[in-house]
């Protein structure tokens, strides 16, 4: 199973070469919010978070989304997006269509608080995009090359999603003070 830091690190340099050749100007990425991982099961997923994720945390979330795990989590130290930028917030679910490895990661999530700014500067290079969502939480998403690598630029932190998520209720805090035992329904074995 190939770990999170490898996956970033292949992301990242696909994603480098894309933003030299279409020389988009490097600011646009500056602001990492988080990176998104997919999991090609319950079993790499529950594997990943028991594994990586959660001995790695500060504090993490997990909830459930047209019947797949989907957690967030604060990580202790930080995941490198090759010469990019580097990420303390991960999200990991699972996948509707199975990563080649196991794991993968299929985009990254910059922050900025104008979205038409961004529009305008992509599109200055060549690249079409639109603002989907809304004032408070809107999205531009840009897949860059054949194995569907995207990047997402958002007016919205991982971190407020995740906290305004549990404050509702849509998704439940992890309490990662105790051992394993909190996160083992995730990846039992087959009996």
């Amino acid at each position: 199973m190939n770990s999170l830091e490898h996956e970033a690190a292949i992301f990242g340099g696909e994603l480098a070469i894309f933003v030299e050749r279409k020389k988009l100007p490097r600011r646009l990425f500056g602001n990492l919010d988080h990176l998104a991982f997919r999991a090609a099961n319950i079993n790499v997923f529950g594997g990943v978070i028991r594994r990586q994720v959660a001995p790695n945390a500060w504090e993490m979330a997990c909830t459930e989304k047209d019947w797949k795990f989907v957690a967030s989590a604060r990580l202790k130290g930080r995941v490198a997006l090759y010469d990019i930028g580097w990420s303390e917030w991960i999200s990991i679910e699972e996948a509707e269509k199975k990563p080649a490895d196991g794991l993968a990661l299929q985009y990254a999530s910059f922050y900025h608080d104008s979205l038409e700014a961004v529009r305008y500067l992509l599109h200055r290079s060549g690249i079409d995009s639109e603002v989907q969502g809304d004032e408070e939480s809107a999205t531009i998403s840009n897949v860059f090359n054949s194995f569907g690598f995207e990047f997402k630029f958002t007016n919205t932190l991982l971190a407020d999603i995740t906290k305004e998520k549990i404050d509702s209720g849509e998704a439940i805090e992890v309490d990662l003070t105790l051992s394993r035992q909190n996160i083992e329904f995730i990846d039992k074995p087959q009996q």
